[in-house]
């Protein structure tokens, strides 16, 4: 499907994803967890189990509980969680071979189904990793993050760290702290909704993360202290964030999700004709059309200034939009 490059400011490149990725067929031959993860429909698998737990979701059709099973598999190549609709009980560690399983997506994070038509057996390999061997794979980096994700391990280093309160629904008084944060594949925001206060240029681990799009990047939350500690010693080499800019090929951005923190090139083969000056309602930033906000209605527009371009590499292309900023420069 179509996609585009949306850049609001220099640094952040969203992927806006229209239609969806080819349908796969399973083979007789598995694939990697890496490989899966960019597959949709049924699919073969080798891996070891990391770890599941009972759960339950409620159908909202008919409002009966419905028993499931959540858990994690792990390779050489990364990790994928997993849901089971049918009775699942595996040691974790356990080497499985999985067929006819399918793979859906929340959001932009792909999961493995088990149902009815999956074949589970245990496997026998000398030369597969044990458990203990396979820690790395079960730390993500940024250009791995996707919408939806949770569970998440990764290490981090601190750019920007401050502190907000707000008055919720219940009229009381609440804090989150926030930050950017980058690592050597791009940069990510960091949402704490308890009292963290690392100094900017800080190492941490963060464990059982979940992600979230914030201004159509992802954005890593973390809701109790005990799932973030500070690293004694540096994992890479201090990153400056001034000059910290990932190159991605434009073929891999248009494939892949949304990213910051990355530099791209492309030759520009068209200009769209609704670019210039634009109108945006002062509550939303929203374009307005014919002088109206979709959200707010009737509203005196601010001005600002937009370009929107096609950009492509001979491989693929996408949509570049670039605001006042860029569009000056």
């Amino acid at each position: 499907g179509n996609k585009s490059i949306n850049i609001n400011k220099p640094s952040r490149v969203t992927i806006l994803k229209e239609g969806g990725p080819a349908v796969a067929v399973a083979s007789d031959e598995p694939i990697t967890l890496s490989e899966a993860r960019e597959k949709e429909g049924f699919v073969n698998v080798i891996a070891r189990l990391h770890e599941c737990r009972d759960d339950s979701i409620v159908a909202k059709a008919s409002g009966k509980e419905i028993k499931i099973v959540r858990g994690r598999l792990v390779d050489q190549t990364g990790t994928m969680t997993f849901v089971s609709w049918v009775p699942f009980s595996q040691e974790p560690g356990t080497l499985l071979k999985i067929e006819g399983a399918s793979i859906r997506r929340f959001r932009n994070n792909p999961e493995i189904n088990f149902n009815d038509g999956t074949k589970i057996e245990l496997y026998r390999d000398s030369k597969f990793p044990k458990l203990e061997k396979l820690q790395d794979s079960l730390t993500s980096n940024i250009a791995s993050l996707r919408d939806g994700m949770n569970d998440v391990r990764i290490v981090l280093q601190i750019e920007s760290w401050q502190s907000r309160e707000f008055t919720n629904a219940e009229g009381e008084t609440k804090t989150v702290r926030s930050g950017d944060v980058l690592d050597p594949t791009g940069k990510s925001r960091l949402t704490c909704w308890c009292e963290f206060e690392p100094e900017v240029g800080d190492f941490i681990e963060i464990s059982k993360a979940r992600v979230q799009s914030w201004m159509g990047s992802p954005d890593l939350v973390i809701d109790e202290i005990d799932q973030v500690k500070k690293l004694e010693e540096a994992p890479w080499g201090a990153i400056d964030p001034e000059l910290h800019w990932v190159n991605v090929d434009l073929s891999e951005l248009v494939s892949g999700g949304s990213r910051r923190g990355v530099e791209t090139s492309g030759r520009v083969v068209s200009v769209r004709s609704d670019c210039g000056m634009i109108e945006r309602c002062p509550e939303c930033r929203r374009v307005l059309r014919e002088s109206s906000c979709s959200e707010h209605g009737a509203q005196r527009g601010v001005e600002d200034l937009r370009l929107r371009l096609v950009a492509d590499n001979g491989e693929a292309n996408a949509s570049l939009i670039m605001s006042r900023g860029p569009s000056e420069e």
